[in-house]
């Protein structure tokens, strides 16, 4: 499996922090939850769900949710679209 390096690239190439968007991880949960929820999970699952909540953060990072039912956000970078 290959870990998705986009984020942290972004990050990185915009000298931003990486950080845990916990709107994205409640409306991940909600969706989640919408579906019948999920089994007990390792932490390694647990670890593997957040890393899809892991954006730039800071002066000129943000996070839209372009649907209020959706839980996948696009992030915007110094007024760049990514992901």
């Amino acid at each position: 499996m290959c870990d998705d390096i986009t984020y942290p690239s972004i990050s990185k190439a915009f000298n931003l922090p990486l950080s845990l968007n916990n709107d994205t991880v409640s409306r991940m949960q909600a969706a989640i939850a919408a579906r019948g929820g999920f089994q007990q999970q390792t932490p390694e699952q647990v670890k593997a769900r957040e890393r899809m909540a892991l954006f730039p953060s800071g002066e000129g990072a943000e996070v839209i949710f372009v649907q209020e039912d959706k839980w996948v956000p696009v992030v915007r970078v110094m007024g760049k679209v990514s992901g």
